[in-house]
C-alpha cells in the first residue's frame, strides 16, 4: 500500500475541463501503471506481514492481569487486488480474500486478598475472507499545493476463529464466539488510521533558481478505469531572490495518444524558456562568457591572432584578442515533431590589450544562432546533443570592409565549432533528470516530440533496496540541486 500511496503522491508533484492556465508539466498514469502499483503494494504487504515480528504484550484491569507471548505468524494468504477510478470516488484500491493464521501463548491471574486464580496455555487464531477497500481523493489547495486524502475506508473481516488449548480451555472455548466478535470489531477500527502527505513543491536549482511544481488545476480522475489520471503542474522557473513569474504564459501542450506505457511525463517548452528568461533577467553573468585563446584547441588558437585582421588591428602586428559574448535576449527552445530548435541572440565584443595594458574594444558584433538539438533518454534522464549549429554575425561598429566582415564571420564559425558546441554538449550530457521514486527504475523509456512538448513514456520496475526514506530524486548529478522530500505524518 505504501508504494501505491508514494506513486500517487509523486504524480501529484510533477485534466480539468476548465483551467486557469496551461500547465508546464503533465504526468499521466495509465491503467497498466495503476495495476502495477497495486501489484507491488500487495507483494510488499505480503512480504512485510510474513516477516513481521509480533511483540509480546500484557495488561490488566482491576484484580485481573494477563499476558500474551511467543506470537508467531503461521500462514498469510496474499490478497487479490483491483484498482478502479471514477470522478466521484477518486482512486479506489480493493484487497480481497486476505487471510492470516497465528498462534501463541496466553496467561492470566486474578487476585483478591489471599485468593489467587491463575491459568495459562496456548491459542490458535485465524482470520480469513478479509476485504479492505480504500478510496483516495486528490486535489489542490488555493496556493497550488496538492492534497491527498482518504475519502473512505471499508473493512469486511469475514471469518474469525480462535481456539484455546491447555488449562481450563474447555471452559474458555465456550466463550470463543464473544472473543471472535471483539477481535473483528478491533480489526475494523484499525482501518481508520489517517494518512497525510505534505509536499514541498519548489525545488532549488544551482542555488539561484527555483522550479515551481505547484498544480494549476485539481487532478482529473477519469471514469471507468480506461482513461488515465492526469496531473497538471506549473513547471515555472523563477529567480530565488525575486519570486516573480515570467511575463509569458505556457503554450497549449499537445496530447500523446495511444501509449501502452505505465506512466507518461510531458514537459512544455515553457519549462526551459522560463529558465532562460530568469537567467537573462536576473542572472546575466550566467549568459556571459569571455573567450580567450587558451580555451581553444592548440591547433586553432591562431584564429585569435590579431595579425590576421589588419583592418581592425590598430597598427598592432602581434598579440591576440578575446571575445566577450553575452545574451541580449532570453534564449528559447521550440519543439515540434521534426525536432528541437534553440534560438540565441547576443553581442560579441572583440577586445585586445594595447601596449599600454589598457583593454580596448576593436569591434562589436550582433550575433544570431540557431541550434538543432537531438534528444534521447538515458536511464531516467533526458539528454541532448547538438546536431547543427548555425550562427550569423553583423558588424555593429566600427564600419569594416567586406573582407574583414567575412573573416570575422569565419572566426565565429570556428568559435562555435571548437568552443560553443562542445560546451553545449557538455550540458546536454548532464541532461534533465526526471522525477524518480526511490527503488523505482524506468524500463524502456521512449521519448516523443510533439508541438511545444517533449513526452517521455516508460514502464516502471520496483526494485527495493530500502523504502525507509520517502523522497524523490530530482537531479542529484547537478551541483546545487538537492532533493525534494516527502514528510509523512500520521494523525
Amino acid at each position: 500500500m505504501k508504494f501505491l500511496l508514494l506513486l500517487l503522491t509523486t504524480i501529484l508533484v510533477i485534466h480539468g475541463q476548465t483551467l486557469a492556465r496551461n500547465p508546464g508539466l503533465k504526468i499521466k498514469l495509465s491503467e497498466s501503471g495503476l495495476d502495477y502499483a497495486a501489484k507491488v503494494a500487495v507483494d510488499k504487504l505480503s512480504a512485510d506481514v510474513r516477516a513481521k515480528k509480533i511483540p509480546d504484550f500484557s495488561g490488566g484491569s482491576g484484580r485481573l492481569s494477563y499476558g500474551v507471548s511467543n506470537i508467531r505468524i503461521i500462514h498469510f494468504t496474499s490478497p487479490g487486488s483491483s484498482v478502479t477510478t471514477d470522478t466521484h470516488n477518486g482512486i479506489t484500491m480493493t484487497l480481497r480474500n486476505v487471510g492470516i493464521s497465528i498462534n501463541g501463548n496466553w496467561r492470566y491471574q486474578w487476585k483478591w486478598w489471599f485468593v489467587r486464580i491463575r491459568d495459562s496455555g496456548s491459542f490458535d487464531l485465524s482470520v480469513s475472507g478479509v476485504t479492505l477497500k480504500l478510496s483516495l481523493g486528490m486535489g489542490v489547495d488555493r496556493s497550488g499545493r496538492p492534497t491527498l486524502w482518504i475519502k473512505s475506508r471499508q473493512a469486511d473481516i469475514g471469518n474469525v476463529h480462535i481456539r484455546f488449548h491447555g488449562g481450563a480451555s474447555w471452559i474458555y472455548n465456550l466463550f470463543s464466539g464473544y472473543v471472535e466478535r471483539k477481535i473483528a470489531d478491533k480489526l475494523r477500527s484499525r482501518v481508520n488510521n489517517k494518512y497525510e502527505n505534505r509536499l514541498f513543491l519548489r525545488i532549488p536549482v544551482k542555488d539561484v533558481t527555483t522550479i515551481d511544481y505547484r498544480l494549476v488545476a485539481a487532478p482529473e480522475i477519469a471514469n471507468n478505469y480506461v482513461q488515465s489520471s492526469q496531473i497538471l503542474q506549473k513547471g515555472e522557473f523563477f529567480w530565488t531572490s525575486h519570486n516573480t513569474g515570467t511575463p509569458f504564459l505556457p503554450p497549449p501542450m499537445e496530447e500523446l495518444q495511444g501509449t501502452p506505457k505505465m506512466i507518461t511525463l510531458c514537459l512544455s517548452d515553457y519549462v526551459s524558456n522560463s529558465l532562460g528568461y530568469v537567467l537573462y533577467r536576473y542572472g546575466k553573468f550566467y549568459l556571459r562568457h569571455t573567450l580567450t585563446e587558451s580555451e581553444l584547441p592548440s591547433g586553432v588558437r591562431n584564429f585569435m591572432n590579431i595579425a590576421n585582421y589588419p583592418e581592425i588591428g590598430k597598427g598592432q602586428s602581434t598579440g591576440v584578442f578575446e571575445l566577450v559574448m553575452y545574451a541580449t535576449k532570453p534564449p528559447t527552445l521550440h519543439t515540434d515533431k521534426n525536432g528541437i530548435k534553440g534560438y540565441l541572440r547576443g553581442t560579441v565584443e572583440v577586445r585586445t590589450r594595447l601596449p599600454t595594458r589598457k583593454m580596448t574594444t576593436l569591434l562589436t558584433l550582433d550575433a544570431n544562432a540557431t541550434i538543432d538539438v537531438v534528444g534521447r533518454m538515458t536511464n531516467e534522464t533526458i539528454t541532448a546533443h547538438v546536431q547543427n549549429f548555425g550562427i550569423t554575425t553583423k558588424v555593429i561598429s566600427p564600419h569594416v570592409n567586406s573582407q574583414t566582415a567575412s573573416q570575422i564571420n569565419s572566426l565565429m564559425q570556428d568559435v562555435s565549432k571548437y568552443f560553443i558546441v562542445p560546451k553545449l554538449n557538455d550540458v546536454g550530457r548532464i541532461g534533465y533528470p526526471l522525477p524518480v521514486l526511490d527503488d523505482v527504475k524506468y524500463i524502456s523509456p521512449h521519448m516523443n516530440l510533439l508541438k511545444n512538448t517533449v513526452c517521455v513514456s516508460t514502464d516502471l520496475k520496483y526494485d527495493p533496496s530500502s523504502i525507509n526514506a520517502l523522497h524523490v530524486r530530482v537531479a542529484e548529478n547537478w551541483k546545487g540541486i538537492t532533493e525534494m522530500n516527502f514528510y509523512k505524518r500520521h494523525e
